[in-house]
């Protein structure tokens, strides 16, 4: 099955495709999706992913999403809570590496393998 997204929705999209696996509340979805959008877009600009991971735990990046997902800083910032309290921003304050690791292709899949256990 092929689905085709505009690039601004793809990880909302993925991330609703994973809600049994990760389940999240529409805000917090909305947050992450565009956290990993941000994160996305600019791992080319940044060398360093040390310094790309702090700039999107900043404070300036938390108004600018809640501005653009007209949301309150506070209902971002509580977002970032249930992230970290979920694992999805690890102890270092860093989105979890399995978020962003992408395709060369640009063909994003979710591969979900089942092994029969006894």
């Amino acid at each position: 099955m092929v689905i085709q997204v505009k690039q601004s929705e793809l990880f909302e999209k993925w991330l609703e495709w994973l809600n049994p696996i990760l389940p999240l509340k529409d805000i917090d979805r909305k947050v992450l999706a565009a956290l990993i959008t941000l994160h996305y877009n600019n791992k080319d600009r940044y060398s360093d992913d040390e310094v790309l991971q702090s700039l999107l735990m900043s404070e300036d990046t938390k108004e600018i999403l809640a501005k653009k997902l007209e949301l309150s800083v506070n209902q971002v910032n509580k977002s970032y809570v249930n992230f970290k309290e979920k694992g999805i921003i690890t102890v270092d304050n860093k989105l979890q590496k399995s978020l962003t690791k992408y395709p060369i292709n640009n063909k994003f899949r979710i591969l979900i393998d089942f092994d029969i256990v006894n």
